[in-house]
């Protein structure tokens, strides 16, 4: 919100979040109209939070320009295929959310949130995340942008994603946007900008940043990396000690 606020745009941001949800589960919730969501809204600045709130009425409640989709619970690279002995498929359920979706909001613009790409040419805008965070992890900052080695950090993660997003719907550079959480110095900004956009400007490589030098004194020690493991079967977890995953899933 704060990127648009800084260059006048007035912006209505939804989110209608389950925790970890799959294509699956939202082509399901749309087909029985299940009130399932919580549905996060940000009007001038200020969300507020609505529980158990139906996909038909969150697409309802505002003439939406855009409408995102994404595919959760860990099978963001898998579109149709078998990796290390997990085989998963985004269809049909990616089509039939898109469908769902179309129905509801004849005019919005399609958009897939990429972790990656999907072949469906009525996306018309691919937000290719993974890109600036691949982008912004040459620079100093390192393998640094990530709170769990799955989820973005709060400040640099999070501000280089909503840095893309502002660019691609904005069609303009966020570089020299006046926006930046409090957490975040001015330099930090800088490079967190430069990795969207390049981004942007670059989609499916990987740009160095580099040249960008630490600016003196800041942070003190070395930030340390996390090397999570990630668990796919329950004998794997149950071999390994770790029997539910953080969102109390088996």
């Amino acid at each position: 919100y704060g990127l648009f606020e800084a260059v006048g745009q007035k912006v209505v941001i939804g989110n209608m979040y389950i925790g970890g949800c799959p294509l699956e589960t939202h082509a399901a919730n749309a087909a029985s109209d299940a009130a399932a969501y919580s549905y996060r809204k940000i009007v001038d600045g200020v969300m507020t939070k609505t529980s158990s709130v139906k996909l038909s009425t969150a697409l309802a409640d505002e003439d939406w320009t855009f409408v995102s989709v994404q595919e959760g619970k860990g099978f963001h690279g898998f579109y149709d295929t078998t990796y290390e002995g997990t085989t998963h498929s985004m269809e049909p359920d990616l089509t039939n959310l898109l469908n769902y979706v179309r129905s509801k909001c004849p005019d919005a613009r399609l958009v897939y949130h990429a972790p990656w790409a999907a072949a469906h040419p009525e996306i018309g805008l691919v937000m290719n995340s993974m890109d600036a965070i691949q982008n912004v992890r040459t620079s100093y900052f390192g393998d640094n942008v990530t709170r769990d080695g799955w989820h973005l950090n709060y400040a640099i993660g999070r501000y280089t994603a909503g840095c893309l997003w502002f660019e691609k719907i904005m069609g303009r550079s966020v570089v020299g946007n006046a926006y930046r959480p409090s957490a975040i110095s001015e330099p930090d900004a800088l490079v967190c900008q430069t990795a969207a956009h390049e981004a942007c400007e670059h989609p499916y490589v990987v740009t160095d940043l580099s040249y960008f030098e630490k600016p003196a004194g800041e942070d003190g020690d070395e930030p340390h990396t996390v090397l999570a493991k990630w668990y796919f079967s329950r004998e794997r977890t149950v071999a390994d000690g770790v029997c539910e995953t953080w969102t109390g899933q088996d």
